[in-house]
């Protein structure tokens, strides 16, 4: 398992070649995860299409398209499904608090994480999400789901895809962790800054969930879509609404 070199995308990943603990194998050129398509070179939006790319997925909120918009390939769908409210909507700044207290409101990445399997907002978009990925990704008609980093909301699409296909926990998580492999030092650059910043250990460690991929969030989204759904195969019958047949064609069409 590696990120695939480009010249530009960050963290691009096939999930093609991963096994299943039945024995099977994901078919490659059906799955593609990756950060930003902002500014994509001629020679990136080739590589996306020698993979079969034929839909693009984009998980971010409207003022991340706005200030990065994605380079779509000639040919290609593309749909923007936002998997998580704004965080900054989410709270309001009253007279009197100071910046600290402000940060302190804003929820924590494990809570988004918890909120994009559970609030209502994300379940609409998860049901969006997973009616194109189940009814149309397919070997040579790749469905591409990407955010900002291609680490959080694309974690978590993948991890989701992964659990039900049948890939074991350990993989998955292989493959969540990898996306800090392409921010390395830059995680370690903002770690410093906000210790820095804050003046304060517990605040930075805090923040350092914001731009690192984190094992005990990816659990507690796990733990949660258990507890309210039974698991990853009654969340997307029950709480989306996709048909169990359409989701046995689906890995049929994925599995080798």
């Amino acid at each position: 398992m590696q990120n695939i070199p480009t010249q530009k995308l960050n963290n691009f990943r096939d999930l093609g070649g991963l096994k299943t603990q039945d024995g099977r194998t994901i078919r490659e050129n059906c799955f593609l995860r990756t950060g930003t398509l902002h500014n994509l070179p001629e020679v990136d939006s080739a590589l996306l299409q020698k993979h079969g790319l034929s839909h693009i997925i984009d998980l971010r909120i409207a003022d991340e398209l706005r200030r990065q918009p994605d380079t779509v390939p000639a040919g290609v769908q593309y749909s923007n499904i936002p998997l998580r409210e704004d965080v900054m909507d989410m709270v309001t700044r009253r007279r009197g608090m100071s910046y600290k207290e402000y940060l302190n409101a804003i929820p924590t990445m494990p809570e988004l994480y918890v909120r994009m399997v559970s609030s209502d907002f994300s379940l609409d978009a998860q049901r969006k999400i997973f009616d194109i990925v189940v009814h149309e990704a397919a070997p040579g008609n790749a469905v591409l789901f990407h955010c900002s980093e291609g680490k959080d909301r694309t974690g978590i699409v993948a991890a989701l895809i992964l659990k039900y296909l049948g890939v074991p926990d350990d993989v998955i998580f292989e493959d969540y962790m990898l996306s800090n492999e392409p921010f390395v030092k830059r995680n370690e650059r903002y770690y410093k800054a906000t210790r820095l910043f804050f003046r304060d250990k517990e605040q930075a460690d805090r923040f350092r969930y914001m731009y690192e991929a984190n094992e005990t969030m990816l659990r507690g989204m796990f733990d949660v879509v258990d507890a309210l759904y039974g698991g990853v195969g009654p969340f997307l019958t029950d709480a989306l609404g996709i048909p169990a047949p359409d989701l046995e064609a689906f890995r049929a069409r994925v599995l080798a």
